[in-house]
């Protein structure tokens, strides 16, 4: 089996791209509407973006309504890059989100895989655990209820 490994040009761009992230979530569910802004312009109108738990979505309308659920649940969740690498086709970050739900702590970790072309989100696939969150949820009953018809959504869809 042959592996890609990054070109310097693609650790480049893939460092510009992390440092891009970390700064969107600096903002983060602070000031949600910069958050989208910021998201918006550098992911491509049909983008495919994909993760647990919920429906897949496209572009910046699609980050607009999986992040918006998000933080209205969890209204302060941050992300930190704990170790990110090149790809042949974009990047992938470690990372740990954390927030409050319901007054609780709640933190999980994700791997999220980039695919970009010319700098441009062209797809975002997260991977993680939803146990954390879904006992983070069961805690919090009512602030679970934001993403409670999400999560139905999203498994209508598979």
């Amino acid at each position: 089996m042959e592996t890609a490994t990054a070109s310097p040009a693609q650790t480049t761009a893939a460092e510009e791209f992390v440092a891009f992230f970390e700064r969107v979530w600096a903002v983060g569910g602070s000031d949600p509407e910069r958050f989208f802004t910021m998201l918006a312009e550098r992911t491509e109108p049909d983008a495919l973006l994909t993760q647990p738990m919920a429906a897949p979505v496209r572009g910046p309308a699609g980050q607009r309504e999986l992040f918006g659920t998000l933080f209205e649940a969890i209204p302060d969740l941050r992300v930190d890059v704990l170790r990110w690498g090149a790809t042949s086709d974009g990047a992938m970050l470690e990372i740990r989100l954390h927030g409050t739900m319901g007054g609780r702590p709640v933190a999980w970790e994700a791997v999220d895989r980039f695919v970009l072309r010319e700098g441009q989100i062209a797809a975002r696939h997260s991977y993680f655990d939803p146990l954390p969150l879904g006992r983070a949820m069961a805690l919090a009953p009512r602030a679970s209820l934001k993403l409670l018809p999400r999560m139905i959504k999203g498994r209508r869809n598979r």
